[in-house]
């Protein structure tokens, strides 16, 4: 499909652009060091099982068509020397996407602040609402939870942004410079 083809090459690069420019954008936020890393940690491990279930269902039938009518594929489709588990499209997919993830937060970790924990990518399995995972309890760390509903709701309410945290960031450590800003290249 002409159109669709066409459209490929401007959107791949504007996709790469976006991730370019949030990993560049956090990483200067960890650089500056006014918001506390511990905090930051709270709204990854909020953010990633969200993201990681915008891939779909692991076991996708529209994902499974989308290859076949050639509109969806491997990253590496003409390298690939194995059949494609088109059942798992999604589930490889979202992977990838995990790899690249932690490797970005390893990188971006290195800017913070003396003194500052490490920021981390939480596991795959944690808070999950799509998958294998689905309504299941894990830590950010991958470990089965082991408690009734009140304490997993006090463990979420630790690893998650509260409401106040929410207020602190916005009134507090966003009144200040809270990002680094970008030398000026020009004249």
């Amino acid at each position: 499909f002409k159109p669709l083809a066409a459209s490929m090459g401007p959107m791949l690069k504007e996709e790469s652009f976006h991730l370019g420019t949030g990993a560049n954008g956090l990483r200067r936020v960890v650089k500056q060091g006014v918001i506390p890393c511990a905090l930051i940690q709270k709204y990854v491990n909020k953010w990633v099982s969200t993201g990681l279930d915008l891939f779909g269902t692991d076991d996708s039938a529209s994902a499974q068509w989308a290859y076949v009518y050639g509109v969806k594929g491997r990253y590496d489709e003409r390298e690939a020397q194995e059949a494609a588990e088109r059942e798992h499209l999604n589930e490889a997919s979202r992977e990838l996407y995990f790899q690249e993830l932690r490797d970005e937060m390893r990188r971006i970790s290195r800017a913070r602040k003396e003194g500052e924990p490490e920021l981390y990518i939480p596991s795959d399995k944690f808070r999950r609402g799509i998958g294998k995972y689905a309504g299941q309890r894990y830590t950010v760390h991958g470990e089965p939870f082991d408690g009734d509903d009140a304490a997993w709701d006090k463990y979420l309410d630790e690893v998650t942004p509260s409401d106040e945290e929410e207020d602190r960031l916005v009134n507090e450590y966003m009144q200040q410079e809270w990002i680094q800003y970008r030398e000026w290249k020009g004249e």
